[in-house]
């Protein structure tokens, strides 16, 4: 194998380790947050920004 193909391999190794579920928890985090939101418009009351802890 080349460089390139190794420093490839060693790239998507390191996204499949450290970006990958960095990214599902943020997307995750945002669908409660839009799932929360979405609730609260139909019980009409008005939605706030911030979830309640």
């Amino acid at each position: 194998m080349g460089f390139g193909t190794e420093a490839l391999i060693a790239v998507l190794g390191l996204w499949g380790v450290f970006v990958r579920p960095m990214m599902f928890r943020y997307v995750a985090e945002i669908v409660e947050l839009m799932g929360h939101n979405i609730f609260q418009i139909i019980r009409g009351t008005r939605p706030s920004r911030v979830l309640p802890n």
